[in-house]
């Protein structure tokens, strides 16, 4: 026999845990709304638009070229570069201002990281060019900005530094990969926060791992080198 009070207090346990429960599973479907919208945004790549205007075609999928700001910068100059930069930038901008801002102002700043790793798996791996697209420089650079301009301010100098000082862009690049996280941590900011930019790092480092290579074995072009070439264009 059930004691009257507890009868009464069962219901109310009941209500609240379901509430708990629907409250849990709309927050984790407002985090996979925002992984794809950024997805989606991060799927249009600047670099392919650019690349058709300035040589009437794609960027090649062989070789060292890639729908990225490096890559362009390096076949068709400076101005296309920034272009791309502008772009990749933008795409970012968008995505996480959809979600943060407009659809998912619950989730606070993880609709941010959200919508920022989304625009990074958008780009480094875009269904459209099955899944063979940027090395997430730009895109990040946006994406940490938007989390904290002090961590992208850090991250981003230190990492121009390494690569100016190494002689090699993927240096730089993994110096930024390393730091965002480690940043992220420092500054405060929740644990799935820091588990979402060490995987957004480990993006970066996954697809840098080819001049990783070419720099062991002496083949990768050093930042000199691209400066002389830019410099023709």
């Amino acid at each position: 026999m059930t004691v009257p009070w507890v009868q009464c207090i069962l219901p109310v346990y009941g209500k609240l845990w379901r509430n708990a429960a629907g409250r849990k599973e709309n927050a984790a479907m407002e985090r996979i709304y925002c992984f794809l919208i950024g997805y989606a945004c991060g799927c249009f790549l600047t670099a392919e638009f650019v690349s058709k205007r300035y040589a009437g075609h794609g960027v090649q999928k062989s070789g060292p070229d890639n729908p990225g700001m490096a890559s362009i910068t390096i076949k068709y100059g400076i101005k296309a570069g920034l272009l791309v930069l502008a772009g990749d930038c933008l795409k970012t901008f968008i995505a996480i201002s959809i979600c943060s801002l407009w659809l998912f102002k619950g989730l606070d700043g993880l609709a941010v990281s959200y919508a920022g790793i989304g625009v990074v798996f958008g780009h480094c791996f875009p269904v459209s060019r099955h899944f063979h697209g940027g090395k997430g420089i730009a895109v990040t650079g946006a994406y940490s900005l938007c989390l904290s301009p002090l961590i992208w301010l850090i991250t981003y100098v230190l990492g121009g530094v390494a690569a100016f000082f190494s002689g090699y862009l993927a240096i730089g690049s993994a110096v930024i990969a390393v730091l965002f996280p480690i940043t992220t941590f420092l500054f405060g900011f929740t644990m799935e926060e820091v588990i979402l930019s060490a995987i957004t790092g480990a993006v970066i480092l996954i697809r840098h791992r080819k001049n990783f290579r070419l720099i062991h074995f002496g083949n990768e072009r050093n930042f000199h080198s691209l400066k002389s070439i830019m410099k023709r264009k």
